[in-house]
């Protein structure tokens, strides 16, 4: 345990360690921000503003979900159903290239 004068030393040493970099990135002009909740992230007025939000099926239930951030003018973006955890984990291990005994083995097992 640190005794408070020593704790506060190193308190001190790192304000001065991280105030050169943070002063160097506001003044390099990168842009940086200060971290939102859940909550505030998902009512920031700029997704608002962008009409970034949508609406799409899950295994919950629907839930809101942000559409991508490359916008093509004129074309709504394809925002299809969240998938169970598994669904199409036969459908990919075919594609990956395993046969069907091997898959069908795997699924006895649970292990999709």
């Amino acid at each position: 345990m640190l005794t408070p004068p020593l704790a506060g030393t190193l308190v001190v040493a790192l304000e001065q360690a991280v105030a050169v970099p943070f002063a160097t990135r506001q003044l390099a002009e990168i842009a940086n921000a200060r971290i939102n909740s859940v909550s505030q992230f998902m009512q920031h007025p700029q997704f608002a503003a962008r009409n970034a939000w949508r609406e799409v099926d899950s295994p919950a239930g629907r839930v809101p979900a942000l559409i991508p951030p490359v916008r093509i003018g004129g074309v709504d973006p394809v925002m299809g159903a969240i998938p169970e955890v598994g669904q199409h984990s036969e459908s990919i291990a075919a594609e990956l290239g395993f046969d069907g005994v091997t898959i069908k083995q795997w699924k006895n097992e649970h292990l999709f």
